[in-house]
């Protein structure tokens, strides 16, 4: 067998410290990177999930036409007037912020699907804060961006 000197035996503590202290620090730089995709993808989910509730309240005022959108600090939901119960309830992500500006303080549509009181949804978001417009007798709102 072939004998390997001791200098060349293996890895020094140095070295192995250096190579360890690099993997940390790539791990890092990936973590931080990926909270910040994570946070816009629950972002962007949250959006679309509130916009499908909106388009649901929508058509369910079809038929029961005391359905309404009422906000919480944590969770918004559709309560049905009629059969005095929630339809949904959806919590708000903790990131997010959302404010309504409507005179009546909740949100609710016609029988012919357009809005009773034009209003707008201001979402605080930490990608920024977008506003939800429905103007009044419009059937669907759209966003801007605040500025």
């Amino acid at each position: 067998m072939c004998q390997l000197p001791k200098e060349e035996q293996g890895f020094s503590l140095l070295e192995l410290t250096i190579v360890l202290g690099l993997a940390s620090l790539l791990i890092a730089i990936g973590a931080g990177v990926n909270q910040h995709l994570l946070e816009e993808a629950e972002v962007k989910q949250f959006k679309k999930q509130f916009e499908q509730d909106l388009l649901f309240l929508q058509q369910y005022n079809q038929f029961d036409h005391s359905a309404k959108l009422y906000l919480e600090k944590d969770r918004y939901e559709i309560y049905s007037a009629r059969d005095e119960k929630n339809i949904l309830v959806h919590p708000i992500p903790d990131n997010i912020r959302i404010r309504t500006y409507t005179h009546a303080g909740n949100f609710s549509f016609s029988k012919y699907g357009s809005i009773h009181l034009a209003g707008s949804f201001l979402m605080d978001t930490p990608n920024g804060t977008e506003m939800l417009i429905f103007p009044l007798g419009k059937a669907r709102g759209y966003y801007e961006e605040e500025i």
